[in-house]
């Protein structure tokens, strides 16, 4: 057991060391933050203030028009932070940063659930400890970092619940699959796929997944608990229920809204005129996503065969090795991701026959369902980077294979 902390406590300094000596040399000390990671910060600092939430451009004399239009967890966790140290995206960055290398220390500790060997369980962390996406997106105020931590760390929970069957995984389990639906919308449906998951697999196909009904209503009722905050604080403000955030439908239309657009043809997405429109800007918040899905209906109603291309593209580059599939020229990026993924992609595909083996279905199902969620979105290894550890892991069962079978040959 020492020698196991020992591990993870080199594991957490090693991951820490890497990511803040990147953060030095991209000026993450001083840069002001940009797009996403600018808004997050703005809604923390809305929160800071004591205005709300919503974005106003962090300025505490502007009057915030409140919104749901982003998940909650990561602004609240910036804003407390922001309180307790000092208003300044370094501090969040560093945050994020302590995240990533937490995120690499849970790795090994779900791998060595799995392998029951430290030295398989370690290749996994290392993997992921010079993993480019993992590293990168450590130094930004993003939400990609804490959703893996915390789908990694309610996958480990599970996978220990059926195991073991004990009431307090369970209850951990609910616990933080609330928070990554929290910090990321697609996970919302993640905790009922597993569960029914799993008593399908025992009824129909014999699995050993030891789960009781006293388990699965009290986690499920943990997990309710979890979101009902937002949720309420949502329908006092929207008269309308919203667990997540209000903008599904958004999403949904950008990459829906034409199919013979040549941007959605590909997988990708792309901005009409309708989005800025006096007709769509008349509906209030939380009406808009029902009238934007309105819209993707009246497409589709056209031709429902034109959706297979996209739906096929957005696959593709769902598991792209490119972090931007959309990009005309390569780069050097491009190159090292291809070096990287495809074989851990290889290797996973050829690791699915592990599957049927205990519990490792667990890890294979959140891969599936967040392949799945994501289909309707454009197609970006962005959206399964939360999941990406799981591939990792899955990937290493080839080499457990490759294990075994040389000591049965010699």
């Amino acid at each position: 057991m020492k020698g196991t902390y020992i591990i993870l406590g080199c594991i957490f300094l090693a991951s820490f060391l890497i990511k803040f000596i990147s953060l030095i040399y991209t000026d993450g000390l001083e840069r002001e933050p940009i797009e996403d990671a600018l808004n997050y910060h703005n809604h923390a600092m809305a929160i800071y203030y004591g205005q709300g939430f919503g974005d106003n451009g962090a300025d505490p004399n502007s009057e915030l028009i409140r919104s749901s239009s982003r998940p909650p967890a990561l602004p609240f966790l910036l804003a407390g932070l922001y309180e307790l140290f000092n208003p300044d995206p370094f501090v969040g960055r560093i945050f994020i940063i302590l995240l990533g290398s937490l995120t690499t220390s849970m790795i090994f500790v779900l791998s060595f659930e799995v392998f029951r060997e430290r030295k398989i369980a370690l290749i996994p962390s290392l993997l992921f400890l010079f993993y480019p996406p993992a590293n990168y997106f450590s130094l930004f105020l993003l939400t990609e970092i804490l959703a893996a931590l915390f789908c990694i760390v309610s996958t480990y929970f599970f996978l220990v619940g059926v195991k073991k069957n004990k009431l307090i995984y369970f209850l951990l389990f609910g616990i933080f699959s609330g928070l990554l639906v929290l910090t990321r919308s697609q996970f919302l449906l993640l905790m009922p796929f597993l569960l029914i998951s799993s008593i399908l697999l025992n009824y129909f196909f014999k699995f050993q997944n030891n789960i009781s009904l006293r388990n699965i209503f009290l986690s499920s009722l943990v997990f309710v608990l979890v979101l009902t905050p937002w949720t309420l604080r949502n329908y006092n403000l929207h008269d309308s229920f919203m667990p997540t955030t209000s903008r599904l439908g958004y999403m949904i239309y950008l990459s829906n809204h034409d199919f013979e657009d040549p941007e959605i043809i590909r997988g990708g997405y792309s901005r009409s005129s309708f989005l800025n429109g006096d007709y769509i800007n008349s509906f209030k918040e939380s009406e808009k996503s029902g009238v934007y899905i309105q819209k993707v209906f009246e497409e589709l109603k056209k031709d429902p065969s034109k959706i297979i291309k996209p739906l096929i593209m957005r696959g593709i580059n769902h598991l792209s090795y490119r972090p931007n599939p959309y990009k005309d020229s390569y780069s050097l990026s491009d190159l090292i991701m291809f070096l990287i993924w495809i074989p851990l992609l290889i290797m996973f595909f050829l690791s699915i026959k592990s599957f049927v083996h205990k519990t490792n279905w667990i890890l294979f199902a959140v891969i599936f369902y967040n392949f799945l969620v994501c289909l309707p979105f454009w197609g970006t290894p962005r959206l399964r980077f939360p999941v990406d550890p799981l591939f990792i892991i899955c990937a290493c069962f080839f080499l457990l294979y490759l294990k075994t079978f040389t000591i049965k040959k010699n």
